[in-house]
């Protein structure tokens, strides 16, 4: 099966989930990314850089999951890199109308979106979900 993403520990406390060229996510990649993220980030509360490379899309189920509440458990803030005007328009549709419970932006600048998360993780006053699992 071709591998559609690949997550990294960018510094402490930030996540980068990338969705590789041309792949497809849907619910169940989303709950693998979401294992796999608090499988590296265990009981801490973390930022997530969200990077997709050309061609990537994302199922209505996929999204509204990754919007819920029930997903949001230790992460703080989720930071959606985009680098041309149609990702701009996902990201922008994505905020709208699947109103995310996590706190959210787009960022067309990667250390943007990077001094973002950290703020979000300095100023947040949550608490993390001790022995969390992922839905």
């Amino acid at each position: 099966m071709k591998e559609k993403f690949k997550i990294a520990i960018l510094e402490e406390g930030i996540l980068e989930n990338t969705v590789l060229e041309d792949c497809h996510i849907d619910a169940e990649d989303i709950h693998a990314i979401k294992a796999e993220n608090m499988r590296l980030m265990k009981d801490k509360l973390y930022g997530i850089l969200v990077v997709s490379e050309p061609g990537t899309t994302i199922s209505a189920e996929a999204r509204r999951l990754s919007a819920s509440s029930d997903f949001q458990l230790n992460t703080v803030a989720k930071a959606i890199l985009v680098r041309d005007l149609p990702q701009r328009i996902i990201g922008n549709f994505y905020l709208t109308f699947n109103k995310p419970a996590i706190r959210t932006k787009v960022f067309s600048d990667r250390e943007k979106a990077m001094e973002w998360l950290r703020s979000e993780l300095k100023s947040t006053n949550r608490k993390p979900v001790l022995g969390a699992v992922c839905l």
